[in-house]
């Protein structure tokens, strides 16, 4: 508190005032009712120490509590309701309100029982004992038909209370209120989701919660109305079923079977390992997969394992989907040695010999005789003159190895050697190859072309009228082994007649001891000759002859000629071309 003096002189005062905690009461406005009627106080407590009050009301018999905010009042007569709330701290507050008592009974209220729609649908609901003298007021909401009838639709969107109060011509009023539940979902009532093998069956079950179970049409399931029916699909496939709740609301729901195909697990091949090694087993399949036995596995749950057996075993995996299971198995073959085969070669001369090694191995080693590494492939091309013995060593992961001996046979050579390779032809001239061959052998002979050969199985034929330069291949074959070896001749052709067809002896010995007794000349053409004359040193003819096959005796007159050089001159026509020709020579006598 401050004061001021006219003069201006002032002073000021002050003191400390402490704000005790406290709440106070509030009632609601005056209220009139109906005898024999109740009405609920609604009072509230508002401050800082609503928790520390203590409430008191005035009037004890006629209230449903008498230390509660808000009592439920029954009086007969107009009553003023007082309430005291005091603090612990000594503050006291209090408030008041009157009720008005009509000296008349009030109206009455019966409404039809709660209910339950489906969602959308329309309720029905009632008051049920309507009296036409009373007002009736349903509180105001959009989804009534009416708010002053006996009997109103509703059509809730959810679940929803509905009040409605009744007044009689004296204001007394009773207000009371149903529940209109909305039905928007119930309990799942079917089976989840299958899953079953290819050609199998399945059961589809509806809950016994439900009534008139309705499947869709489908020539797959053994009941179309049953709460229980077997389904047989072909391939995956949706299930359609229609429900009633219990209060009549339909329902519809799906269930999709999977139908899981037979060749839908996969599993990797067979294997072998070796004592101390592991193998992966790879799988595919529809499901979860359980492996078996568990023993040296690296999983027994996971698609791709290692397995590492120390004996020899098959290993099964099992896929599970709902259900459908299936199965398959791998072995792993547990060696402890490697284990190879090889074949060795007989070859002939020049020939390669193609040496080839199989077995349970992944790597391998060929040594010649020396020891050294020649080809690690399991086939091996070799080239030798001789006979020759190789190692070949097989060896797989861990295992012990194996090593075979192999041997490569070199087929004797065939003994045939041509003397000359090329020859000179003339029209009417003729040669015979020359060639030296082991006669003992057990060989055969072809040669090819066959033009102008007097064979062309023989080792030797007579070449003749060939009219062309030629090239003659001849094959030898050693029957007993079956090697060959080819030879080649080249024969030029001379387009004229030659004396060299004329095969004339340089000595004969006319003693009569029937060797080598006559002179006779041979010619490749005998047509072609025309005469032969002999003469002695002098000049003088001793012997004269037109016919090839004529053989002079070694006399002249009848008489034996003495032992010495005679000279001779033979004259022939080229049946070709018609020309003459002459040549000389000479022939020993020997007595």
């Amino acid at each position: 508190l401050t004061a001021t003096t006219q003069f201006g002189c002032s002073d000021t005062y002050s003191e400390s005032f402490s704000i005790l905690p406290n709440a106070v009461p509030t009632l609601p406005e005056d209220y009139s009712m109906c005898i024999g009627d109740s009405v609920q106080i609604i009072g509230i407590l508002v401050g800082s120490g609503v928790s520390d009050m203590t409430l008191t009301w005035n009037e004890l018999n006629v209230l449903s509590c008498t230390d509660c905010l808000q009592p439920i009042a029954s009086p007969i007569d107009t009553t003023e309701y007082i309430i005291t709330a005091q603090h612990s701290n000594g503050c006291v507050t209090m408030d008041t309100m009157i009720i008005n008592v009509v000296p008349v009974i009030g109206p009455t209220l019966s409404l039809s029982m709660d209910t339950v729609v489906c969602d959308s649908d329309t309720a029905l609901v009632a008051i049920t004992n309507f009296d036409n003298t009373l007002t009736y007021v349903w509180e105001d909401s959009p989804t009534l038909s009416c708010f002053d009838c006996e009997f109103v639709s509703a059509y809730p969107q959810d679940d929803t209370y509905y009040t409605v109060t009744v007044f009689n011509q004296y204001g007394c009023f009773k207000t009371d209120s149903l529940l209109v539940a909305v039905e928007r979902d119930i309990p799942d009532f079917l089976i989840d989701d299958r899953g079953i093998c290819e050609d199998a069956q399945t059961f589809l079950t509806v809950s016994n919660d439900v009534l008139n179970p309705s499947w869709q049409n489908d020539s797959s399931l053994s009941c179309l109305n049953c709460y229980e029916t077997t389904a047989t699909p072909d391939g995956n496939q949706y299930y359609y079923v229609g429900v009633n709740s219990a209060i009549g609301c339909d329902y519809r729901d799906s269930i999709f079977v999977t139908v899981i195909p037979t060749d839908t697990l996969m599993i990797s091949d067979d294997g072998q390992i070796c004592e101390g090694e592991q193998m992966i087993l790879a799988s595919s399949g529809a499901g979860d997969p359980m492996w078996s036995p568990a023993t040296n596995l690296s999983s027994q749950v996971e698609p791709i394992i290692f397995g590492s057996p120390q004996e020899t075993t098959v290993y099964t995996v099992t896929y599970t989907y709902d259900e459908c299971i299936q199965s398959d198995s791998i072995l792993i073959d547990v060696i402890y040695k490697a284990d190879i085969t090889a074949i060795g070669d007989t070859i002939c001369e020049d020939e390669s010999a193609e040496l080839i090694v199989t077995g349970r191995v992944n790597r391998f080693a060929w040594l010649d005789e020396t020891g050294m590494v020649i080809s690690t492939e399991d086939t091996l091309i070799y080239d030798t003159e001789i006979d020759q013995t190789i190692l070949v060593i097989g060896k797989l992961g861990l295992c012990e190895e194996d090593s075979v001996l192999v041997n490569v046979v070199v087929q004797p050579t065939i003994d045939v050697t041509l003397g000359m390779t090329e020859y000179e032809l003339f029209i009417n001239s003729a040669e015979i190859v020359d060639i030296d061959f082991d006669e003992t052998a057990d060989y055969s002979y072809s040669w090819s072309p066959a033009n102008g050969l007097s064979c062309d199985d023989c080792p030797d034929p007579k070449i003749s009228d060939i009219g062309q330069q030629m090239q003659y291949i001849l094959t030898v074959t050693d029957e007993l082994t079956g090697c060959d070896v080819e030879k080649i001749i080249f024969v030029r052709f001379i387009n004229q007649c030659s004396d060299e067809a004329f095969y004339i002896p340089n000595i004969f010995s006319p003693n009569g001891d029937g060797s080598n007794d006559y002179f006779q000349i041979l010619a490749e053409r005998p047509e072609e000759f025309n005469e032969i004359r002999l003469f002695d040193r002098w000049g003088n003819q001793i012997y004269v002859s037109t016919d090839v096959l004529g053989r002079w005796d070694g006399s002249y007159q009848g008489k034996p000629i003495g032992t010495g050089v005679y000279p001779y001159m033979i004259n022939y026509t080229c049946s070709d071309t018609g020309e003459q020709f002459s040549f000389y020579g000479d022939v020993t006598v020997v007595r």
